[in-house]
């Protein structure tokens, strides 16, 4: 059964006020209006038609400055995902008399490229385009499938990247938008990064807009009072997880968060958890403007992992979203998703919901997957033509910016002789938000803080693949790093075998999962893994000729190295005062 937890946090103590159905829709403010005498904003008009939700039927208003042609861009790549374009279909220039928008003697024509079209127009004048969203897959709701447009009869869930067409707009511009929502009948319940009214607009830079989640269905709803604010908790079917236990630790995390960004006036932010599907375990999220989402496994605890995904995505509230437009996010992955992976368990040990040794835990198997990873040494370049089925290519900037934040903050402290850390470095990205942020920009602030060798060193980094060295003091007196023994991650079988509904083959003879049952040519339903992680067992649930399933399960263990490990010095607690 489909269910869906759906939580607007305003503050970190729950409070809990009689049930209600909201009476006025939430409205968040523009997180950074264009500054006064910057360019005109472009002005963009989008309506839904919500009354089948897996058939969406949006109408795209825009004002063309300029006869000519005018390039229109359909959902194209986006978090590993190709060919989104396949979710739009009857893309066409709407007649005058069907809506209010002239058509100004406007066209559309295809081009070589299936996510570019060209709009023609005769004249100046506002336009009218519209398109219809479908689903594009089939099947259980798993990873990676949630980073594709989901369009089903009570849950729909769609981002500004792979459900929006727009004409080719810099990411830094700025852009006046409106957003109408009709068709969706009470119960249903929306929620989308600008507000829950069927009405919404938003003011402030087009990357935002492309950032954006716009979600909902049929869903029950109450009302909790959290600090004062209103918090909307919205659920369909039923969810294990205690309401109140989630919030709370939600709560707590966010709290962190804030404190360490020093921006607690947040009027509007929404979590979305949902959940995946003929999946034993695991879960991933993606940050968006003013909301994230989860998507989890069915489990009945919030435990540390959840709580790590959950910090990751709400870091993205200010990294990369808070500290400047980006153009280009896989040219800052490094930083934007590497640097975040970095202080999601951070901020799991500032709020108290990890320890000093699970804390070096988790440290310890970033460093491992990082130092045996067989994308190690691959140029930010090459990482960007590997496919998005590469999973230790997908992963390598998570576990590269983490080395390199670990790397950067102990230069940082040395250099300033313990006055400043990573974290005023970020601090100092966010104060000069109105600028793009970029690689240049990221290293001309980091010089601000250590000499021109490190910066050489950073840019070669991130750059270019070198690889990142622990140093002493990362993580002040208390932590040393000491060479262990450790095993490299060998699933023992082609990792090309893992996609939906794939067949195994290449299967090693003496390997973990050739010892757990695991034979070429068997069918593959489901699976679950913690990529690079040894210690973690990897589940295969396997289809029979018969329909029934089975699950093996072994640990993925290659050969023995020596690599460096992090160690809490015996009766020397981590103090707040030693993290970033």
């Amino acid at each position: 059964m489909n269910h869906l937890l759906l939580l607007l946090l305003f503050g970190s103590t729950l409070t809990c006020a009689a049930a209600a159905t909201p009476s006025a829709a939430l409205r968040p403010a523009p997180i950074q209006p264009a500054p006064p005498g910057s360019r005109q904003p472009r002005v963009l008009h989008y309506r839904f038609d919500l009354r089948d939700p897996t058939h969406i039927h949006v109408t795209l208003g825009l004002n063309v400055r300029q006869p000519g042609a005018e390039l229109l861009l359909l959902p194209s790549r986006w978090a590993g995902q190709d060919e989104l374009f396949r979710a739009i279909s009857n893309l066409r220039v709407v007649t005058p008399e069907a809506h209010r928008w002239p058509a100004s003697g406007a066209s559309l024509s295809p081009t070589g490229n299936p996510s570019r079209w060209l709009l023609q127009t005769t004249r100046a004048g506002p336009v009218s385009v519209a398109y219809d969203l479908t689903q594009d897959w089939s099947g259980p709701l798993k990873h990676p499938l949630e980073h594709r447009a989901i369009l089903r009869p009570n849950l729909f869930e769609f981002t500004g990247e792979n459900g929006l067409v727009a004409p080719a707009i810099p990411a830094s511009d700025p852009v006046h938008v409106s957003f109408a929502f009709t068709g969706l009948a009470p119960p249903q319940i929306l929620v989308t990064s600008f507000g829950t009214a069927g009405q919404q607009s938003f003011d402030g830079a087009w990357s935002e807009v492309r950032n954006a989640l716009f979600t909902g269905g049929d869903l029950s709803v109450r009302t909790l009072d959290v600090e004062g604010s209103p918090v909307l908790l919205a659920i369909r079917g039923p969810w294990p997880l205690p309401a109140d236990e989630v919030s709370r630790q939600i709560g707590k995390i966010l709290a962190a968060e804030r404190h360490l960004w020093d921006d607690t006036a947040i009027p509007f932010y929404a979590i979305v958890i949902a959940p995946y599907e003929d999946t034993p375990s695991g879960g991933g999220g993606s940050g968006f403007t003013h909301i994230f989402n989860l998507f989890l496994a069915d489990q009945r605890s919030f435990t540390a992992d959840t709580a790590s995904l959950v910090a990751h995505e709400a870091f993205h509230q200010w990294n990369p979203s808070g500290l400047g437009a980006v153009d280009d996010t896989q040219q800052i992955a490094w930083f934007g998703e590497g640097f975040t992976s970095f202080y999601q368990d951070l901020i799991l040990r500032r709020a108290g919901i990890i320890g000093d040794q699970e804390y070096i835990a988790r440290l310890n198997l970033t460093i491992k997957e990082y130092l045996l990873s067989p994308r190690l040494h691959a140029g930010n370049a090459d990482l960007r033509r590997m496919p998005p089925t590469d999973s230790f290519a997908y992963a390598e900037p998570y576990l590269r910016g983490s080395m390199i934040a670990l790397w950067l903050n102990a230069e940082i402290r040395q250099e300033s002789s313990g006055r400043y850390t990573l974290t005023d470095l970020l601090l100092a990205l966010r104060a000069e938000r109105s600028l793009p942020l970029t690689a240049d920009r990221i290293f001309s602030t980091a010089a601000r803080f250590v000499d021109a060798v490190a910066i050489r060193r950073l840019r070669a980094f991130a750059i270019d693949g070198v690889a990142v060295p622990t140093l002493p003091g990362s993580l002040g007196e208390c932590v040393a790093f000491n060479d262990r023994p450790v095993w490299t991650f060998d699933l023992g079988f082609d990792e090309a075998s893992l996609r939906p509904e794939g067949v195994v083959q290449g299967v090693q003879q003496g390997s973990n999962a050739y010892q757990a049952g695991v034979r070429d040519g068997q069918m593959l339903g489901g699976y679950s893994l913690w990529n690079g992680n040894a210690e973690r067992e990897v589940t295969l649930t396997l289809r029979e000729q018969d329909g029934k399933r089975e699950r093996l399960s072994f640990l993925p263990r290659g050969t023995l190295l020596s690599i460096p490990q992090a160690e809490q010095l015996p009766g020397c607690p981590i103090g707040i005062s030693d993290l970033p």
